[in-house]
């Protein structure tokens, strides 16, 4: 079989979705080998799982043969390095799951290895139906925007389920739930009260809940300055610094950058309490598949464990961290609705 060309090759390799990689992608003639420079070592994108370990093949002196027909297996998959569809080797058809990994608790890097809460819940989940799991990491502000242009299957980045989101997106029975707040420093005197907050420069990450709570602050107690972020740890970096007052965040996120810093404190919290929960596209089944795992591992126990193993103690009685939901979780419209 002729490989295909180089342009031809490279215009079946989407770009992975990650904010801001620069996806140049060379093609080794020699035995169809594709890579990505960009990924192949700084990045953990499921997109390029493939390429690395073919380039492993050719750097480690293997056989032309052995290459060649990894790539035609691969090619023969018609598109199947992307899409949720059979696996090369074992049948399993591959979920793929965009979340932005730098969440405390819930979605975090150790070392090399993804752990959280959240992690473990949705990864567990996928399993039980039937699914190997492939996390594409990547900013928040992209994750839903993907998932409706079928770049993943599955969004799960500690998103609430709001009223908004459900008119246009599938999701799963709750498995968390929190509040956000706003945080300054501890040593900014000129901030004692959310009236305080006029005139200040207050952060949050575009596209969030975070984001529409410093909006509705921003019109009870402003005016002062929204400046949107791509990512939480740019937030903490500016505000500790000074270039910003607050900024708003999810309470368990709030809490362990108080706990590990010690700089900052609460200075006030949202009136809602959200659900959360794993998004999908319209009427797509996994959606079913997935909340009948997540029901069976809560009546087995294991997400209370995983809670308690995250969080140091035991999930909150008829949270959504334990409970089994009766009717499928509707969030409540606005009040203007």
């Amino acid at each position: 079989m002729q490989l295909p060309s180089v342009g031809s090759f490279v215009a079946m390799v989407p770009h992975c979705g990650k904010a801001n990689h620069n996806c140049d992608f060379f093609v080794d003639r020699a035995i169809g080998v594709y890579y990505s420079e960009a990924h192949t070592k700084t990045y953990r994108c499921s997109a390029h799982k493939e390429a690395v370990m073919l380039e492993m093949l050719r750097k480690s002196g293997r056989t032309k043969s052995v290459a060649v027909v990894v790539i035609v297996a691969m090619l023969l998959g018609g598109g199947m390095l992307f899409a949720r569809g059979e696996a090369e080797v074992d049948e399993t058809p591959v979920a793929r799951v965009a979340s932005n990994v730098q969440i405390p608790y819930r979605i975090f890097y150790e070392g090399e290895e993804i752990r959280g809460y959240e992690y473990e819940v949705y990864t567990e989940a996928l399993n039980r139906a039937g699914y190997e799991v492939e996390v594409i990491d990547l900013d928040f502000a992209g994750i839903i925007p993907g998932l409706q242009a079928e770049q993943w299957d599955v969004a799960a980045s500690n998103i609430f389920i709001t009223h908004e989101r459900a008119q246009s997106m599938d999701y799963s029975e709750p498995y968390f739930e929190s509040f956000d707040v706003i945080m300054i420093r501890n040593d900014d005197d000129s901030i004692n009260a959310l009236e305080d907050l006029e005139g200040k420069v207050v952060g949050t990450e575009v596209g969030t809940t975070q984001a529409a709570y410093a909006d509705e602050l921003e019109g009870r107690y402003g005016p002062f300055e929204i400046r949107g972020f791509d990512d939480v740890e740019t937030q903490i970096l500016d505000l500790e610094i000074g270039r910003i007052d607050a900024l708003t965040l999810g309470h368990p996120t709030a809490v362990e950058y108080i706990e590990d810093t010690g700089m900052f404190e609460i200075l006030g919290h949202s009136e809602d309490n959200f659900m959360i929960g794993a998004f999908f596209r319209q009427d797509d089944p996994l959606r079913d598949e997935f909340t009948q795992a997540l029901q069976e591992m809560k009546r087995e126990g294991v997400t209370g464990e995983l809670y308690e193993k995250y969080f140091g103690e035991p999930a909150p009685e008829g949270s959504a961290m334990i409970r089994v939901f009766d009717e499928p979780y509707v969030p409540d419209p606005p009040e203007d609705d």
